[in-house]
């Protein structure tokens, strides 16, 4: 019933979206924000393929592994080499807020509406593991009542 239609990985640390801060000259966010946004933007536009065509009602669903890189105080020899789960911020929330918005600038989706099904996790990096961030999208046969 679903297939997956994109699979990529997103090296580095996983980056969350912050809130737009207000102003009397207006609203401004945050540059590295803005500017971590794009990068994601551009990795994903080129990692893209090519002729897929994502229907405004087709329905979606992503699959989001965030991993981050393992602090000192977990890498001793005692601590397991496997990952671990993480509980401490950035809000998972404000994680997946990042790559919903990078996504919907990308022939992948056209708004977070269409996902109907959304499923994430938040790790500490096993040992040997960089951090990065692991997306995949599965879509099914658009829906017929």
């Amino acid at each position: 019933m679903w297939t997956c239609i994109f699979k990529q990985a997103i090296p580095g640390q996983p980056v969350q979206l912050n809130r737009p801060r207000f102003s009397r000259n207006g609203v401004f966010h945050d540059s590295k924000n803005k500017q971590a946004k794009q990068d994601i933007i551009k990795l994903l536009m080129d990692s893209c393929p090519v002729g897929l065509n994502v229907q405004p009602e087709q329905p979606l669903s992503l699959v989001i592994e965030f991993i981050h890189s393992r602090p000192n105080r977990l890498k001793r020899k005692k601590d397991t080499t496997a990952r671990i789960p993480k509980i401490t911020k950035p809000d998972l929330d404000n994680l997946i807020k990042m790559i919903m918005d990078a996504l919907q600038a990308t022939p992948l989706m056209h708004d977070d509406r269409q996902v109907i099904m959304l499923c994430c996790s938040d790790w500490w990096a096993a040992k040997d593991e960089e951090a990065h961030t692991q997306i995949s999208l599965f879509t099914m046969e658009p829906y017929n009542a």
